[in-house]
C-alpha cells in the first residue's frame, strides 16, 4: 500500500526528462524572422534560377554522355514548369529483350524469397532489399507479357526528373527551417548548412542524372522504375535527414556543455 501510494504521488512531480531540462520555447516573432529569412529567401533564389540550374545540368549531361553516345542522339528540350522553362535531355532508349526480361525475373524472385530467411541481414535492409527486387519483378513480368505497352520513354523520364528534382530544391529549405529553427545554433549556421545541403542536392542529382540515362541508354527500360523510386529525387531526403543528423550531433555536444541555454524544469 505505502508503495502504490508513493508510486501516485512520484507521478504527479515527474519533470520534463530524465535530466529535468529542455530547450527553451521559439518566440513566434523568432520564428517568422527565421522563416523569411531561411526558407523565403532560399526559396526565391531557386524559383529565380532553377532554369538556369536545369541548363547547366543538361549541359554538363550531353556532354559526358556524348563520350560514349553519339552526339547527334542527344538533344536538349525545354518544358515549362511553375510558369519557367526547365531544360532535360532526350535521346535513344532500350527495351529489354525477352530473356532479358525472363532472367531477370527470376533472379528477382529467388532473390525475394531468399534474402528473408538470412538471418545475418538486419530487419531494415532485408525490407530494402525486397522492395527492390519487388520493382524489379513487377518491371519484368510487364516486358515480358506487355512490352508493346510500355508508356514511357526517355523524355518523359527526364521529364519527370528534372521537375522533381526542382520540386526537392523548393522543399528543402522548408524542411530544414522547420527542423533546425528550435536548435541553439546562430542563423548564420543555419544558413551555411542549408547553403550545404542545396549545393549537395544539385551537385547530387545532376551526376545521378547522367548516370541514369547512361544506363537507361545502355542497358533498358527496364530498370527505370527502381531508379525513380528507390534511388531516384524522391528519396533525397535520406541524405537531408542524414546531413541535419550530423549537425544536431555537434550541437548536441556543443549543448551539454553549455548549461545557460537550457531551461530547467524546476
Amino acid at each position: 500500500m505505502f508503495s502504490e501510494c508513493s508510486v501516485m504521488q512520484g507521478k504527479n512531480i515527474i519533470y520534463y526528462h530524465r535530466a529535468y531540462r529542455k530547450l527553451p520555447s521559439v518566440s513566434k516573432y523568432y520564428f517568422i524572422f527565421s522563416f523569411f529569412l531561411l526558407t523565403a529567401l532560399f526559396d526565391f533564389i531557386i524559383f529565380l534560377s532553377y532554369p538556369k540550374i536545369t541548363k547547366i545540368i543538361t549541359d554538363i549531361a550531353k556532354y559526358v554522355l556524348s563520350l560514349s553516345i553519339s552526339g547527334d542522339t542527344i538533344e536538349i528540350i525545354t518544358k515549362t514548369f511553375l510558369f519557367k522553362n526547365v531544360y532535360m535531355l532526350d535521346l535513344p532508349g532500350k527495351y529489354p529483350s525477352f530473356l532479358f526480361s525472363l532472367i531477370l525475373a527470376e533472379i528477382s524472385l529467388v532473390t525475394m524469397l531468399v534474402v528473408p530467411r538470412i538471418k545475418r541481414i538486419t530487419k531494415p535492409t532485408t525490407i530494402w532489399i525486397f522492395i527492390i527486387f519487388f520493382i524489379n519483378l513487377v518491371s519484368s513480368l510487364f516486358f515480358i507479357f506487355f512490352p508493346d505497352h510500355f508508356p514511357y520513354d526517355m523524355l518523359i523520364f527526364s521529364e519527370l526528373y528534372i521537375k522533381t528534382e526542382v520540386s526537392m530544391w523548393l522543399l528543402i529549405p522548408l524542411v530544414m527551417t522547420i527542423a533546425l529553427i528550435s536548435l541553439p545554433s546562430s542563423n548564420i549556421t543555419k544558413f551555411i548548412l542549408i547553403t550545404f545541403t542545396l549545393s549537395y542536392s544539385i551537385l547530387f542529382g545532376c551526376i545521378r542524372y547522367i548516370i541514369f540515362l547512361y544506363l537507361l541508354q545502355k542497358f533498358s527500360y527496364l530498370f527505370m522504375s527502381i531508379m525513380f523510386f528507390i534511388f531516384g529525387p524522391l528519396v533525397d531526403f535520406f541524405y537531408v535527414i542524414g546531413i541535419y543528423s550530423f549537425y544536431v550531433n555537434i550541437v548536441g555536444k556543443q549543448a551539454k556543455k553549455d548549461w545557460e541555454i537550457w531551461k530547467w524544469s524546476f
